[in-house]
């Protein structure tokens, strides 16, 4: 993206241009930035993202996935992969570019790029009238680490050069309203980002004892039916209506397949688990990690409960015991893996 920003002798026009590694991160990943100074101070950002989700659902087209020209060639497959194509394919044939993040949004950056350049050419013969940032981040679709990074970044540029930021213009897309929509939107707001994990802590039982544990599963789905699709929880503002919470992942923490239930407590009596994004800490249980995709706004947090937490304390010198059997050191084991527990 320097690269193209740069073409045809307009690096000079730039009172800065280059990539911002994010700090920390475990990818080596940076933003890529362009700063034009114009007459004021004022200033707009042109914000972008350049990172996408994941290319397993084309199928059996997986390897074009990345090559639009190739993809091109192969409509009928696309088609059969995605049958709501159709219509507008009919419609405007030749008006389509195909391939992973055309949309969200390799097209919105484009467009970014070529903005600052046509005012790149402006700032070179001093006719610039405001100051323009382009930032184009590389993580929107994970934990946004991208747009974090470039606020740390803003707010050096801002204090370097004493720029005043009167808003941002972001390219992603936007999408009809219903089926034949004429219109085209623009947004002057967005929705924000709230991404709670959830640790649901039970207690351990055989599936033939049911009802002599807690079913850390149940306890999970229960919240997930609460919050997930609930248009109670969506947020209104000016007449427009966000999306409800979704939920974006749910998984028990067992590594294998057994007929135990979740088991709160490793062989040394702590919490055999942990939720991610969450931070807390936990068992082998059920995390629930409702959000908003889009603009992700998600419900509040829970966690396990005051019976499932006595429960895991009751239980707790009867588990150690069992821990301490299966690695052979209790009194009166019998060696095979059981203990009179």
């Amino acid at each position: 993206m320097v690269r193209l920003l740069c073409q045809g002798g307009l690096g000079a026009a730039y009172t800065a241009v280059g990539l911002d590694p994010l700090a920390g991160d475990a990818y080596k990943r940076h933003t890529a930035y362009a700063f034009l100074k114009g007459a004021s101070a004022r200033t707009i950002v042109l914000l972008g993202h350049i990172d996408t989700v994941d290319t397993a659902d084309f199928g059996a087209q997986e390897p074009w996935a990345l090559d639009p020209m190739a993809l091109s060639g192969r409509l009928d497959a696309l088609v059969q992969r995605a049958p709501a194509a159709a219509h507008d394919l009919a419609a405007h044939p030749d008006d389509w570019l195909f391939g992973r993040g055309v949309i969200d949004m390799k097209s919105g950056v484009a467009a970014n790029i070529a903005v600052m350049r046509h005012l790149a050419g402006l700032a070179s013969a001093g006719t610039l009238p405001l100051s323009v940032v382009f930032l184009a981040t590389p993580d929107e679709e994970n934990e946004s680490a991208g747009v974090l990074q470039a606020v740390r970044f803003l707010l050096r540029l801002r204090d370097e050069h004493g720029l005043t930021y009167l808003g941002a213009i972001n390219t992603d897309y936007t999408t009809a309203q219903y089926p034949g929509d004429p219109h085209h939107y623009i947004y002057t707001g967005t929705i924000g980002k709230l991404l709670p994990s959830v640790l649901a802590v039970g207690r351990e039982s055989h599936v033939g004892d049911p009802f002599d544990g807690l079913d850390a599963n149940l306890l999970a789905a229960e919240l997930i039916r609460d919050l997930s699709m609930n248009d109670a929880l969506c947020d209104v503002v000016r007449g427009q209506v966000a999306p409800p919470p979704v939920t974006l992942h749910a998984a028990d923490l067992k590594s294998t397949y057994d007929v135990q239930r979740a088991d709160p407590l490793d062989d040394a009596g702590r919490p055999a688990g942990a939720a991610t994004r969450g931070g807390a800490v936990g068992a082998d249980t059920p995390v629930a990690t409702p959000g908003r995709d889009g603009g992700q706004v998600a419900g509040g947090g829970w966690q396990g409960g005051a019976r499932g937490q006595r429960f895991a304390t009751a239980r707790r010198g009867a588990h150690l015991r069992r821990a301490a059997c299966r690695r052979g050191e209790a009194s009166g084991c019998g060696g095979g893996g059981r203990c009179a527990e």
